[in-house]
């Protein structure tokens, strides 16, 4: 299996966004630097970066949405529409 080289935007670093970020760069199939992510809490994303190291973040989630091929929402269903309302191109 051939490593995977696309970039994800992972809009939300919270419990969810952080283990689906981990299952992707700990599966081997994934680089650290090919996951961008978003999260309004500074204190999610410092813990992102912390517990991965190499992952990029933005200040915005149309940011990250714009340097990836693929972008996975990992945000509470009520704030869903609200940011798909914000990435959309």
């Amino acid at each position: 299996m051939t490593p995977f080289e696309d970039s994800i935007a992972l809009i939300g670093a919270g419990q969810m966004g952080q283990a689906l970020a981990h299952g992707f760069c700990n599966s081997g199939e994934c680089d650290p630097t090919a996951v961008i992510a978003y999260d309004p809490s500074l204190a999610a994303q410092k813990n992102l970066q912390n517990s991965i190291p190499g992952v990029r973040l933005t200040k915005t989630p149309s940011e990250a949405t714009r340097a990836a091929r693929y972008v996975i929402l990992a945000v509470k269903p009520q704030h869903a529409a609200s940011v798909c309302h914000e990435i959309q191109p």
